[in-house]
């Protein structure tokens, strides 16, 4: 593992990592991935070493993985236990179909270019103080002050960080109602970084954040889009989703 401190004069890069030697990049051992990852960087391409990913983590550094930064991502799943379920739906409430970045109340992955399918850069936005865009280049400095600079192949990475912000804060206003309902006694976040940096937006997207967040609605949306994903080939779907949604429903 390289110690961040060695890039506080340097910018954090595939290729300033690299430059280690493969024996200072080993990881710690039976690693899993968690949310204090600023950045998973995908290196699959890349020959030099035995391995597929640069890890650029809060606490342990920057090192090398075997698993792509597409089976990384999807085992976020066992941090929250829905993995990009709940993303989804998100992106399916706001019509959002490309870029769709991994969403858990104030947690935010997103990805470069492209999405879960292949592999790709993610940046932890929850875990970054400030972005900016140079042409196709993107710049986050981390919480921590580092400086993490990736290829933005396409796009306006402020819109993009837009973006995720909204089903960030719409993730937020479904769930933390019906916490506090429930006796919980919420304090607050212990990160936001970048996932803020919108709150005061009043875009048409913004606007979505605050309507249908009444509990039977957001049950139903998610009802809804479970059965639209399951492939129902029978004869008569419709009277099937019918029987679906009552059972998922709770009702008798």
């Amino acid at each position: 593992m390289v110690h961040l401190l060695a890039f506080r004069n340097k910018e954090i890069t595939k290729d300033n990592i690299l430059k280690y030697e493969f024996e200072l990049l080993k990881g710690p051992t039976d690693f899993e991935v968690d949310f204090d990852c600023d950045a998973l960087l995908d290196v699959s391409e890349d020959k030099r070493f035995n391995g597929n990913s640069l890890i650029v983590h809060e606490k342990h550094g920057a090192f090398l993985v075997e698993k792509t930064t597409k089976e990384l991502v999807n085992e976020f799943y066992k941090r929250n236990t829905v993995g990009f379920a709940l993303s989804k739906v998100l992106a399916n409430f706001f019509s959002l179909k490309h870029y769709v970045p991994f969403v858990f109340m104030y947690v935010v992955y997103m990805p470069i270019s492209g999405g879960t399918r292949k592999n790709t850069d993610w940046i932890g936005l929850h875990l970054m103080n400030s972005c900016r865009q140079n042409k196709k280049e993107a710049y986050f400095i981390t919480t921590q002050g580092f400086i993490i600079k990736v290829t933005f192949p396409k796009g306006d990475l402020d819109s993009r960080v837009h973006d995720a912000c909204v089903l960030c804060q719409k993730c937020v206003a479904i769930f933390l109602p019906l916490i506090v309902a429930g006796g919980v006694d919420v304090r607050g976040c212990v990160f936001t970084g970048l996932v803020v940096k919108f709150n005061t937006c009043h875009c048409p997207l913004h606007v979505k954040v605050n309507l249908e967040n009444d509990p039977k609605i957001i049950g139903l949306m998610f009802i809804n889009f479970i059965i639209d994903h399951l492939g129902i080939e029978s004869v008569n779907p419709e009277e099937e989703k019918k029987h679906y949604r009552r059972f998922l429903s709770g009702r008798l």
